[in-house]
C-alpha cells in the first residue's frame, strides 16, 4: 500500500477533479475510519463520521496544496468531530452530573492528552502491521490471515487448504519470522508480532474489516 500520493493525483486533486479525490480517499479513507472507530468503539458512527470528514475535505479542495495538509486536515476534523459526537452522547445520558464539574474545555483536553493520542499511536501501529502482511508471500499471507484475522484454528485451515497442519504451522512461523524483519524498527508493531508467535491463533489484528 502506497504512502504518498502521486503529484499529479495532488495536482487533480487541488483542482477539483475526480480522479484527485479517488486518490485521497483510498489513501486515507481506512486509516481515518480505523482512528474514529478508537476513539468512539462503534463502527457504524465512525464510518458516519469519516465520511462526513472527507465530504468536508472535498468541498474545500482548492486550499489544499501538499499532502501533509490533507493528512493534518484529515485527523485534526476527525479528532474534532469525535470529541463533539462523545460530548452529545454524554449530554443525552441521565448520569451527566458525573461531569458536571467538568468544564468543555478540561473534557476537551481529557479527550486530547488521553484518547486521541493513544488512538493516533494504535492506527499507525496497525496500519504498518497490515501493510506488512501484505507484503508476504501468497501462501504466507492467505494463512497468517485465516489465523489471525478470521480466528482459525490450524487444523480447519489445513482441511479447507487440503494441506498438513504442520504445514500451516511452518507457514505461520515463516510469516511471523518475515514480519519481526520488515517491522524490527517499530517497537510497539514488533512486540504485538512477538505476541502472536506464541499464540496458536489470536485476534490482536482485529482491525481486519478496516485494513484489509
Amino acid at each position: 500500500m502506497k504512502e504518498q500520493l502521486e503529484p499529479d493525483d495532488l495536482l487533480a486533486f487541488t483542482q477539483g477533479k475526480e480522479e484527485g479525490f479517488i486518490a485521497v480517499y483510498k489513501l486515507y479513507y481506512q486509516e481515518i475510519r480505523y482512528f474514529t472507530f478508537k476513539m468512539l468503539g462503534s463502527k457504524e458512527e465512525s464510518e458516519d463520521i469519516t465520511t462526513e470528514i472527507f465530504l468536508k475535505l472535498f468541498k474545500i479542495h482548492e486550499r489544499f496544496t501538499t499532502q501533509v495538509n490533507i493528512k493534518a486536515f484529515l485527523y485534526a476534523s476527525a479528532k474534532n468531530s469525535c470529541i463533539d459526537h462523545i460530548r452529545k452522547v454524554k449530554r443525552r445520558k441521565t448520569i451527566k452530573k458525573d461531569f458536571s464539574d467538568t468544564s468543555t474545555g478540561e473534557f476537551a483536553n481529557e479527550i486530547e492528552d488521553v484518547t486521541v493520542e493513544h488512538a493516533i499511536i494504535e492506527t499507525v501501529m496497525i496500519k504498518e502491521i497490515y501493510e506488512a502482511v501484505e507484503g508476504l508471500p501468497d501462501k504466507c499471507r492467505q494463512i497468517f490471515k485465516m489465523l489471525y484475522y478470521e480466528g482459525l484454528k490450524p487444523d480447519v485451515i489445513a482441511h479447507q487448504l487440503s494441506i498438513t497442519p504442520e504445514t500451516v504451522r511452518s507457514q505461520k512461523r515463516h510469516a511471523l519470522e518475515l514480519l519481526r524483519v520488515r517491522l524490527s524498527d517499530n517497537q510497539m508493531a514488533l512486540a504485538v508480532i512477538l505476541t502472536l508467535s506464541l499464540l496458536e491463533c489470536g485476534q490482536y489484528l482485529n482491525a481486519a474489516d478496516t485494513f484489509a
